[in-house]
């Protein structure tokens, strides 16, 4: 989990690999050439409840396969014209939203296609979706379970606050100083692309941070 003494460990042997990048930059007079971008993908929310959707469809009648992964899950059924059934059984659940494929929000950037689901799930933290290794014999339920030690989980909405990723800039472009308040992890392409002075990815959205 995000909270766990072995994140602070790993943060000491990244920022020691960091300062040995920075030093061979400095030994070899490379800032005039060189920009350095340091961020993360996401953040990490402190999971402490699991759902498993899988374990209810079973328990419904309804097979179907599943990429289960913190804060969203793609449904895979082995009808497709289970559908309507599958999402009633879903939507038993207060903890999760259920869409079926083309109907999520557009602010998800969810598009339906060979690689997505006939069901789109979400949920918010304190819960994740994962597979519960159930005993035999137990009861299927929708039922969050608690997990025994804390774990760390993303895929939540962009804008809940425990998902906010860091962003540093160092080097040729770079104004120093410059302090940002926000940007989106889609600006950074556009951004890298100005900086190699070509034209960003056709499908990109963002924008260049100035």
């Amino acid at each position: 989990g995000p909270h766990d003494p072995e994140i602070a460990r790993q943060l000491e042997r990244q920022d020691r690999e960091l300062l040995r990048l920075l030093q061979a930059l400095d030994a070899r007079n490379a800032w005039s050439t060189t920009t350095l971008l340091v961020l993360s993908d996401h953040g990490m929310a402190e999971v402490s409840r699991r759902i498993d959707p899988l374990s209810a469809l079973r328990a419904g009648g309804v097979r179907a396969k599943a990429s289960l992964g913190g804060g969203m899950a793609n449904v895979y059924l082995e009808r497709s014209e289970q559908r309507d059934e599958a999402l009633a059984i879903l939507r038993e659940s207060k903890h999760i939203r259920v869409y079926a494929s083309g109907t999520a929000p557009a602010e998800l950037r969810v598009h339906a296609g060979e690689r997505a689901g006939q069901l789109l799930l979400t949920t918010e933290p304190p819960y994740a979706f994962s597979s519960s290794r159930s005993p035999a014999g137990s009861q299927p339920s929708l039922e969050p379970a608690v997990i025994e030690r804390p774990q760390g989980g993303h895929g939540y909405a962009p804008e809940h606050a425990d998902m906010g990723a860091i962003f540093f800039a160092l080097g040729r472009g770079v104004r120093a100083g410059t302090r940002i308040e926000s940007l989106q992890a889609i600006d950074v392409a556009p951004t890298i692309a100005r900086l190699l002075g070509i034209d960003p990815p056709s499908a990109s959205e963002g924008e260049p941070v100035a």
